[in-house]
């Protein structure tokens, strides 16, 4: 398996969008996790929060919730519990408003998840996240080079390089993303090559069946370069 390199965790403290004080929620109430309860909890809550198995309480939706969920799933990231974190940042983006104005927040939960993917090495989940992620903002460096990461542990370096080629787009002078760049673009270089040879090789062997009904190989003929027209003329040897 390749070297998967975060090359920006999700500890980082990002901006949220403001709101009003009437919209702050006590979170405690309604999530474990927030509330200091950091025993595993066995499924996420999605869009109820289950306080007794003959009751069931609906989540409004509140920016204010969701920014502490986020906060908490940072502290568990810095502890390397990644599941309690994804747990946090799925809650999270159930609590997000989904208003354009709150597209940037929604984009951080869904890549801060990401990232946790990419510790557990679900790199399916991390490349749907990032493009979730994306597609709420658009030049967002991190939800690419992530996705990228991905791409990358699953052999799918053509669309690597693409998202990589993205970053350096967006941001020319990230030395990590360049020396990325440089380093994709020879491996997919090499992969290019390695199946351009195996097809010669699968050609060569269909010819060599043809040929040898006939008594003949494709190693009877030879092909030389004329070095002023750069043509080739092919002459058949015994």
């Amino acid at each position: 398996m390749p070297n998967i390199e975060v090359l920006e965790s999700s500890d980082e403290e990002e901006e949220v969008q403001v709101v009003a004080e009437d919209e702050v929620a006590d979170v405690s109430c309604v999530h474990p996790a927030a509330s200091g309860n950091t025993e595993p909890f066995a499924e996420r809550h999605l869009n109820t929060v289950v306080n007794h198995p003959g009751s069931v309480r609906c989540v409004k939706k509140n920016a204010k919730a969701a920014s502490a969920l986020k906060a908490k799933g940072n502290d568990f990231f810095k502890e390397k519990n990644y599941l309690q974190a994804i747990e946090c940042y799925s809650d999270a983006l159930d609590f997000a408003p989904t208003e354009d104005e709150y597209n940037y927040s929604r984009a951080v939960y869904y890549c801060n998840r990401a990232a946790c993917y990419l510790y557990l090495e679900r790199f399916d989940d991390v490349i749907t996240d990032c493009t979730e992620a994306l597609e709420l903002e658009s030049r967002y460096v991190k939800a690419f080079t992530r996705r990228a990461q991905a791409f990358e542990a699953l052999d799918e370096l053509e669309s690597a390089l693409e998202d990589i080629n993205k970053v350096v787009e967006i941001e020319p002078t990230l030395w990590s993303a360049v020396e990325k760049q440089r380093k994709l673009d020879a491996k997919v270089k090499e992969k290019h090559e390695k199946m351009k040879d195996e097809m010669i090789g699968k050609l060569k062997d269909l010819g060599n069946t043809v040929l040898g009904k006939f008594g003949m190989s494709l190693d009877n003929f030879k092909a030389v370069q004329d070095p002023n027209t750069g043509s080739y003329s092919i002459s058949y040897q015994q």
